[in-house]
C-alpha cells in the first residue's frame, strides 16, 4: 500500500489475518523487564506464524551494544 520510499500511498488489496487471542496470565508476579521481553517474544512468534516470516530472536538493545562494540555481526 506504501511502497518503500512512495511519498503517497497506492490503492491495492490488503489481506488481514486475525490469529488466536494471546494469554499472558502466567507471567504475573514475574519482573517487568521479563515479562516484557516473554511478550515481546510471544507476539512477534504469532505475527511470524500469522505472515508466514521468520522470527529472529534479536532485540534492537542487542544489537545496538554489538554496534557500539565495533561488531557489525556480519
Amino acid at each position: 500500500m506504501l511502497p518503500p520510499g512512495a511519498p503517497l500511498p497506492r490503492p491495492t488489496r490488503i489481506e488481514i489475518r486475525i490469529g488466536k487471542p494471546l494469554e499472558f496470565g502466567h507471567l504475573a508476579g514475574e519482573p517487568p523487564a521479563k515479562a516484557r521481553r516473554v511478550v515481546a517474544d510471544e507476539v512477534m512468534r504469532a505475527i511470524g506464524d500469522l505472515s508466514g516470516q521468520e522470527y529472529v530472536h534479536l532485540y534492537a538493545s542487542d544489537v545496538k551494544t554489538r554496534l557500539a562494540a565495533g561488531d557489525g555481526g556480519d
